[in-house]
């Protein structure tokens, strides 16, 4: 067993948000996110976009989940981007950036443009773990797909209480359907062991309301 390094007893009380970064030796490794822009984060293997429509949450620490088989990014110009971006020279960091990443050109005047042009370079955008390939066995739930689930369902409620009056009488098969839909809509969002248990139980639904 690896004696814990100085990053991972780092983020041993690090409550802050989180990237979890699968590298090409598919090993994970956790990194704090110190936000550029609100949008971005740099570190050794490279620049990242923040999305938080990807946004996983384990209790209450918000994690991003990223796919790094780039290059890595040399430690003194991360440590270059954060001590300019922190002084507001902006345009010098512009310049900088520039001199160390070829492929930017006249076209990125700003630093957003110059960030997003080394990120789309690189692919680090955040990855949706919603799959068996992904953090099989970890729970995270996402907030994006909560509230996709709330609106369903009150979209439903409102539905069966615009229905015509004599059209109520079947409302408790209505109602399992609507559940059903809603299950299948956030199927992504849950682990496969959870998936294949929904499965069984929409499956014994169907054949509840087929044989009605």
């Amino acid at each position: 067993m690896a004696f814990p390094s100085k990053n991972d007893w780092g983020l041993l009380w690090y409550g802050g948000a989180l990237a979890i970064i699968l590298t090409k030796s598919n090993s994970g490794q956790g990194k704090k996110i110190k936000p550029i822009l609100g949008s971005f984060f740099a570190n050794a293997y490279g620049v990242f976009k923040i999305d938080t429509m990807m946004q996983y949450y384990h209790g209450k620490q918000p994690i991003f989940i990223y796919n790094s088989h780039s290059e890595k990014i040399d430690k003194k110009i991360v440590k270059n981007i954060y001590k300019l971006y922190h002084k507001r020279k902006d345009k010098e960091l512009v310049t900088y950036l520039k001199s160390k990443f070829e492929y930017i050109d006249d076209r990125e005047t700003s630093l957003e443009d110059c960030l997003g042009k080394i990120v789309d370079k690189q692919q680090h955008y955040p990855i949706d773990i919603d799959t068996d390939k992904y953090l099989p066995f970890f729970y995270a739930r996402k907030p994006a797909g909560t509230k996709m689930l709330a609106e369903l369902a009150n979209e439903g409620q409102k539905e069966i209480d615009d229905l015509y009056p004599r059209l109520k009488v079947p409302i408790p098969i209505v109602a399992v359907l609507i559940g059903v839909m809603i299950f299948l809509v956030v199927m992504q969002d849950i682990p496969s062991w959870l998936r294949q248990a929904q499965d069984a139980i929409t499956g014994g639904l169907g054949s509840a309301i087929g044989g009605t």
